[in-house]
């Protein structure tokens, strides 16, 4: 099934909707749930193809794989995945290899450990910030300062 579109013989041809062009840049970003400037920055970075310019104004068209590949990318940067790890996770999406699975778990368990690492500091900074604010509310240090928070940043005891 396809798309039909006008031919330069008055007629109507259906393509293949995968190469049908559907979408202005601004539609797929509203479709896939990101901004304009994020698809150009995907395409100068390389992680999706860049679309080819149609018609007068030579805009940009996208198709329906297009947005398929957007939503991948999407998904995967929700999940936090750097750029590295989704143009390597795009590429293995499209090859059938015996290691494809082996593949992707490794680049998945690898973003684990970052992810767990982060965790880490990020308890750690969340039991800093809870002293800081307990401090707050002690008022005057004695030193000068008017609020402990200060107080603590400026001796680096934060």
């Amino acid at each position: 099934m396809g798309i039909r579109q006008p031919h330069s013989d008055g007629g109507t041809r259906e393509k293949p909707v995968a190469s049908a062009p559907d979408f202005s840049i601004g539609e797929l970003a509203t479709l896939v749930g990101v901004t304009a400037e994020t698809i150009r920055y995907y395409e100068r970075e390389q992680v999706i193809p860049r679309a080819p310019r149609e018609g007068t104004g030579r805009y940009r068209r996208y198709t329906r794989a297009d947005a398929s590949r957007l939503t991948f990318v999407k998904h995967a940067r929700d999940l936090g995945f750097t750029l590295d790890d989704v143009r390597a996770l795009t590429a293995l999406d499209s090859s059938e290899t015996q290691s494809q699975c082996e593949d992707v778990g490794s680049i998945a368990r690898t973003h684990l450990e970052r992810v767990q690492k982060k965790l880490q500091e990020l308890t750690l900074m969340q039991a800093r910030l809870t002293t800081l604010v307990e401090n707050c509310s002690a008022g005057r240090d004695g030193h000068g300062h008017g609020c402990g928070i200060l107080a603590m940043l400026d001796s680096g005891v934060a």
